[in-house]
């Protein structure tokens, strides 16, 4: 599993104080701290719980996800989800010269 960590000095950019608190609707999702949460789900019931999770959590945008390979034979058992909030999203967005599509 790889994880991606931006990290700035510039005085600009949006603190985490700022964000509400998060949401968490299920007691098995994981909060590992840094936005990164781990969903115990896979197929169907994975997709429903983020949705819900999503929709809870308007604040915060979708940067990737991984299946955690726990299973027998390599299968995922769960999913490692990392959000950003959306006010440092875009700011990445700026700062690296990226244009949104």
């Amino acid at each position: 599993m790889a994880l991606a960590l931006f990290i700035s000095c510039d005085k600009n950019e949006p603190k985490l104080e700022e964000v509400s608190e998060i949401i968490l609707f299920d007691e098995n999702v994981r909060d590992y701290g840094f936005h990164l949460y781990y969903f115990p789900y896979t197929g169907e019931e994975f997709a429903k719980n983020l949705s819900i999770f999503v929709g809870m959590n308007p604040e915060l945008e979708y940067v990737f996800e991984t299946g955690d390979e726990a299973g027998e034979n390599g299968r995922n058992n769960g999913h490692f989800v990392k959000f950003i909030i959306k006010e440092q999203f875009e700011w990445m967005y700026y700062r690296t010269g990226f244009v949104k599509s």
